[in-house]
């Protein structure tokens, strides 16, 4: 709809039964909310942080990530900020959302879509285009998915599992990679 269906644009009809995130919603209602946090900046701060602080990761790294991913979208002639550059000094004026995010670190609030058509290897040899094959997939979630408070190890997420099960699918480990897409 052009927005968050939590904030339609006008026009926009809103859904019929408005949100509904059952056990996720009752620990942000129970734990985040009455600590400070609610909005995702402010959930995942604390991941953001202790990973920065094990890795150490600095603030001109962060900076450094900000402006190549703000290059990269300004390639795409519908990007929502169009070809403006993020610089040093844009990034450092940024302000404090919740440390360590600056609104430089965070998503705009878009809505997209995107489409993958999966067909067999013998049917991709009469397509027009030039196909890819899918050596492995893999899918997961953390534990327990929806209360990031609670999470034995907040660094410990979906991806870690759901990475090991798609490289061993595929028979290829990270190394091999050409070009990785995640969010």
């Amino acid at each position: 709809n052009g927005y968050s269906w939590l904030r339609p644009r006008d026009g926009v009809v809103p859904p019929r039964h408005g949100l509904s995130l059952s056990s996720a919603q009752d620990v942000v209602t129970d734990v985040m909310v009455p600590q400070g946090a609610v909005t995702a900046a402010q959930f995942y701060a604390l991941i953001a942080h202790k990973y920065c602080t094990e890795r150490g990761i600095t603030w001109e790294d962060a900076a450094a990530f900000a402006m190549a991913m703000r290059e990269h979208a300004s390639r795409h002639p519908l990007a929502v900020l169009g070809s403006t550059p993020l610089t040093l000094a844009d990034y450092q004026a940024s302000p404090m959302i919740s440390e360590p995010f600056r609104r430089a670190d965070c998503c705009l609030d878009t809505d997209g879509a995107a489409a993958v058509i999966v067909t067999s290897a013998d049917r991709a040899h009469d397509l027009a285009r030039p196909s890819v094959v899918i050596l492995g997939v893999g899918e997961g979630r953390p534990d327990p998915p929806d209360d990031i408070a609670s999470r034995r190890d907040l660094l410990g997420i979906g991806l870690d599992g759901a990475a090991r099960r798609g490289f061993a699918m595929a028979g290829v480990g990270p190394r091999e990679l050409d070009v990785l897409g995640l969010y």
